[in-house]
């Protein structure tokens, strides 16, 4: 049964004494204040201690919104832990100021009063001690709530694994809500596999399907059930020393005869295709990575952990680390549900604290889990060195504080920090990897603590202590303009990325060469590029990017939308100068002789080319358009040659070209 309390509909009763709501527990959930079903409340008798199911049901109406009005009838029926329902019918006396009153029709001189708000009963009031019924006799009316009685149903078992090893499998069933009167799991199993308490014993693979059973869970009298299908893979088999398990597989991808290959780990639920296994390094692939839950070496004789391709394991959510381990590559970042790592005790080269993985005298962080629970974290002080990936993907954190014993940032230390909005590098730090706070989309500016000697910011923008290298730029710094400064010659790799606010950006004298200017492939949201006056290398027309004798088209904003013809007088589209961007078409004049090599890369909307002119095969460089189009263009005439080329989007490497008649 379900609650519903809609209509003047379900109605709880009770006492001589005014009982809140939550005197009498309502033990079904809701529908829409126009649906209409019996509701339930279950109240105990504080005089003889008995326990009812109190429950009102509409009889002269299937379905009427929750107003009632004087002359709706009920039937009231009140049922004790024995089993013997009692009833009493009646009519609604009155409703008025969100307060109605029932009138039994054996006995006109006992009224319940019942007070509402909206769809919720705010108190019962009796004007007598005893209901009478239908029939004849009473029934006590109960008194004040015992809530150690009160019946809440079972919503759902969640936690069942979806797959698992031939053999035994242990079911460990959560009930929801937690608070659920009823809550133990009776488990019973079809054909092809045995079941006995919650261990489930399987022979072969395939699928099986267990049900879960919890005695008048539903209802006071009607069980809960859910039935599971479990996919079983196959078995593992022990083998000689402390490793683990032994796997027969088959390596597809290099045509290998199947081989049997030891696996030192305990895996908690694990499907996986692929296994590769020495005493020192481990490496495999999966095939359904939703699988995995843990990965536990504790148990192992390795020494190294490395060469994980940790975008494999989504849904790992702890890793225990051995005592023999003494190298770890930085693997496990990017795991997104990876909420702890631990250490054993004697291990003589790593330890954790609160989840956290570090080296044995914790001076260098290497690993914060990205699923860790909390959105700030302080590293302890000590620390010298946050190792590369460190906070890799740790998508939780708004905030971090670094403290001053640190020294060392690595490379990708805080890369796709999506939600860190502010970071202060303290005094000490001398050394800054690569893309340390790159992509990071809510970062609105780095500090640097005075004192510091070799870095320095300006309104937010990270730079080297001269200047001449600017290391990031805050993707959420407000502002849709940018200048860069003439002292700098140097953009550090994807100072830029993740930088969509950014629409105009200039560049400064400092920046000669195009492979200084290749930052301009990260800032998706750029529709002009200017330079500063009197530039010696480049210059910008319509926000578009040439060298100076404006003979090259070098860059043209990945942002700008619509069509563009390639002025006259430019002979060479530069090496990935249309890449990423979002035109629709565009018209090569016969000017143009050379086309690079993905000069228009990844262009998932260009449906339209036209070429004005002849360019020589070799001056058409293979990897110029996604699709065939080069292909068809050096097509001999009429299916080739000069012409207007069309495709659909979006635009791939797969898309066929066709020449307009």
């Amino acid at each position: 049964m379900k609650k519903l309390f809609n209509a003047f509909g379900t109605i709880a009763v009770v006492a001589v004494f005014i009982l809140s709501f939550a005197a009498c527990d309502d033990i079904f959930g809701g529908k829409k204040p126009t649906e209409y079903e019996p509701k339930h409340y279950h109240c105990s008798n504080t005089t003889d201690g008995t326990d009812y199911i109190l429950t009102i049901t509409r009889t002269d109406k299937a379905a009427v919104q929750f107003t009632p009005a004087a002359g709706d009838s009920y039937l009231l029926t009140i049922t004790t832990k024995a089993g013997d329902p009692k009833k009493s019918t009646g009519t609604v006396k009155s409703f008025s100021n969100n307060k109605f009153t029932l009138q039994p029709s054996s006995a006109a001189s006992a009224t319940i009063d019942v007070t509402v708000d909206g769809i919720q009963i705010t108190s019962i009031t009796s004007t007598s001690q005893t209901i009478p019924l239908d029939g004849g006799g009473t029934v006590q009316t109960p008194g004040t709530l015992n809530p150690a009685n009160a019946f809440v149903a079972v919503t759902d078992i969640t936690g069942v694994p979806a797959s698992g090893a031939v053999g035994t499998l242990t079911l460990n069933g959560t009930v929801e809500p937690a608070n659920a009167t009823n809550k133990t799991i009776v488990w019973t199993v079809g054909t092809g596999a045995a079941i006995s308490g919650n261990v489930l014993t399987t022979t072969t693979t395939g699928t099986v399907t267990v049900t879960a059973t919890i005695t008048n869970g539903k209802t006071p009298t009607t069980n809960y059930t859910k039935d599971f299908t479990i996919t079983i893979i196959p078995t593992f088999s022990t083998v000689e020393g402390n490793l683990g398990f032994k796997k027969w597989l088959d390596d597809q991808d290099d045509n290998k005869a199947a081989e049997p290959y030891a696996v030192a780990l305990n895996f908690n639920d694990v499907e996986f295709n692929k296994l590769y296994m020495a005493l020192d390094n481990m490496y495999y692939e999966t095939v359904n990575p939703k699988k995995y839950v843990s990965l536990d070496f504790s148990g192992s004789t390795f020494t190294k952990i490395e060469s994980l391709t940790t975008f494999s394991f989504p849904t790992v959510t702890g890793v225990t680390i051995g005592n023999s381990v003494t190298k770890i590559s930085p693997v496990f970042y990017n795991c997104k549900s990876l909420t702890a790592i631990n250490v054993a005790q004697g291990n003589s080269k790593y330890t954790s604290e609160g989840g956290v993985l570090y080296n044995k005298d914790k001076t260098t962080l290497i690993c914060y889990p990205s699923a860790k629970t909390g959105s700030t974290f302080t590293i302890p002080d000590g620390v010298t060195e946050i190792e590369y990936n460190a906070f890799y993907g740790c998508t939780g954190l708004t905030g971090v504080t670094i403290p001053n014993s640190v020294t060392s940032i690595g490379d990708n230390a805080f890369y796709n920090c999506s939600k860190l909005t502010g970071v202060t590098i303290p005094s000490g730090v001398t050394e800054i990897g690569y893309a340390a706070f790159s992509n990071c989309g809510s970062l609105t500016a780095i500090t640097v603590a005075q004192g510091n000697s070799e870095y320095t910011s300006e309104d937010g923008v990270l730079f080297n202590m001269g200047q001449t290298t600017l290391i990031c730029y805050p993707p959420a710094k407000t502002g849709s303009t940018f200048t860069i400064r003439n002292s700098v010659n140097r953009i550090d790799y994807l100072a830029f990325s993740g930088c969509t606010g950014l629409t105009s950006i200039t560049i400064g004298k400092g920046l000669t060469s195009e492979y200084s200017i290749q930052f301009l492939y990260e800032c998706t949201g750029l529709t002009a590029i200017d330079v500063a006056p009197d530039h010696s290398s480049f210059t910008s027309e319509g926000g578009v990017l040439y060298n100076k004798g404006k003979n090259k088209l070098i860059r043209y904003p990945m942002g700008k939308t619509g069509s563009f013809t390639i002025p006259a007088g430019v002979t060479q589209i530069s090496e990935g100068a249309f890449g990423n961007c979002k035109l629709a078409s565009v018209t090569i004049p016969d000017n143009v002789i050379y086309i690079f090599d993905y000069a228009f890369y990844n262009c998932l909307e260009l449906t339209s080319v036209t070429f004005e002119g002849d360019i020589i095969g070799d001056n058409f460089e293979q990897n110029s358009f996604l699709g065939d189009l080069r292909t068809k263009y050096l097509t001999p005439e009429p299916d080739g040659g000069i012409g207007t080329y069309k495709t659909t989007k979006p635009v791939s490497y797969e898309s066929v070209w066709t020449k307009e008649p």
